[in-house]
């Protein structure tokens, strides 16, 4: 197996900010249509022509995210995230979920507009994140496995 070091794991991280980025913004949009089925006015189909840039602006956030907070948070535990993805997936984004909170959870102490839409917003980019960090290591590992055998 080739060594993962860290500039090799910063690439990855780079990796699972698109992912993250790509999956949040399906989740913002999932949300947007039927997180909230009183919300009114509801978003219509045209809408969605605007997600793309929702898109772009989380990968602004989720690349400074995923170098700053995830790199030294999961660079110790690389090895075992990368030999088993499936095991360590749902405490990763787990521990994800509870870190954005502890970090940033207090800036919503006051519901905006009667909803928590921003920590609803910081919950699905930072789990999905967390995935990218997942599936990115998982895929390197199943490189690595296929040069050796191959």
């Amino acid at each position: 197996m080739g060594k993962l070091t860290f500039g090799k794991f910063a690439g990855l991280a780079l990796g699972a900010a698109v992912v993250g980025s790509t999956l949040g913004t399906a989740l913002f949009i999932a949300d947007a249509f039927f997180g909230h089925p009183n919300k009114s006015p509801r978003p219509d189909v045209w809408e969605i022509f605007f997600f793309p840039v929702f898109w772009l602006m989380s990968l602004f956030g989720t690349i400074p995210g995923a170098l700053v907070i995830g790199l030294p948070v999961l660079f110790p535990i690389r090895h075992f995230i990368a030999r088993h993805p499936y095991l360590s997936g749902t405490p990763t984004v787990l521990v994800a979920l509870a870190i954005s909170f502890a970090l940033l959870g207090w800036a919503f102490k006051q519901p905006i507009g009667g909803e928590y839409t921003d920590l609803e917003i910081l919950w699905c980019y930072s789990g999905s994140v967390a995935f990218g960090f997942v599936f990115m290591l998982g895929w390197w590992q199943s490189r690595q496995s296929k040069k050796q055998t191959g």
